[in-house]
C-alpha cells in the first residue's frame, strides 16, 4: 500500500539511508548522494523523500535507469532529463540529478524552503544573475559554476547558510550582517 501523508523525520531519515546504501552497493557511479529539502533542513515531518545525485552529466540517463531498479522501488511515478520520482511502500522519493559544476546551486535549490529560495533569487537578480532550476546564470546566460554550496552563497556576497536555517525568515538579512548563529 503506498502512503501520501506526511513522512515523521526519523522514517524520512531511515528510507532515505537505506535507498543511499542501497544505491552505494549496487556501485551506481554518484560523486555524491544527498537528502534534500525538509529532511536536509531536519524538519519535524515530511512530505518525501529528495536526494541530490551529483554524476557526470554523461551518466544522468543511466543512473535514472540503474536507480529506479533499486530494491524499495515500487513504480516510477514521474521522470525528466534531470530528476526521477519513484514510489515505495513508505512514501515517494525524487532522485535529481547535478553536474559537479553546479552541485552547490542545486543543494541550495532543494534544500532551502521556498520562501529561503526566493530570497535567494531576488538577491541573485540584485547582482545581474539568475538562479532557477538549480542552477545560477550570469549575465550573459552562461552558467555559473558553484562546485559546494559555499561557493553559491559567496557568489551572492553571503557566507554559507546552514541547511537548518535555510527557512525564508530572516537568515539572509542575518547573514549579510555576518551574525548568523552556530549550530
Amino acid at each position: 500500500m503506498l502512503t501520501t501523508s506526511r513522512i515523521p523525520l526519523g522514517r524520512a531519515h531511515m528510507l532515505a539511508s537505506a535507498i543511499v546504501y542501497d544505491a552505494q552497493r549496487a556501485g551506481l557511479p554518484f560523486d555524491s548522494l544527498t537528502p534534500l529539502g525538509s529532511l536536509r533542513r531536519f524538519a519535524p515531518d515530511i512530505g518525501d523523500v529528495s536526494l541530490l545525485g551529483v554524476a557526470a552529466a554523461g551518466d544522468h540517463q543511466q543512473l535514472i535507469e540503474e536507480f529506479v531498479r533499486l530494491r524499495p522501488f515500487l513504480r516510477v511515478s514521474s521522470r525528466s532529463p534531470a530528476s526521477v520520482t519513484a514510489e515505495t511502500e513508505r512514501g515517494p522519493v525524487t532522485l535529481y540529478l547535478a553536474t559537479r559544476e553546479h552541485a552547490g546551486a542545486a543543494l541550495v535549490w532543494h534544500t532551502g524552503s521556498i520562501r529561503h529560495t526566493r530570497l535567494l533569487q531576488g538577491l541573485a537578480r540584485q547582482r545581474g544573475l539568475t538562479f532557477d532550476a538549480g542552477r545560477l546564470i550570469d549575465a550573459e546566460g552562461a552558467a555559473a559554476a558553484t562546485a559546494d554550496e559555499t561557493a553559491f552563497y559567496a557568489r551572492l556576497g553571503l557566507p554559507f547558510i546552514a541547511p537548518e536555517l535555510r527557512e525564508g525568515d530572516d537568515e539572509i538579512a542575518v547573514a549579510q550582517r555576518g551574525e548568523l548563529p552556530g549550530l
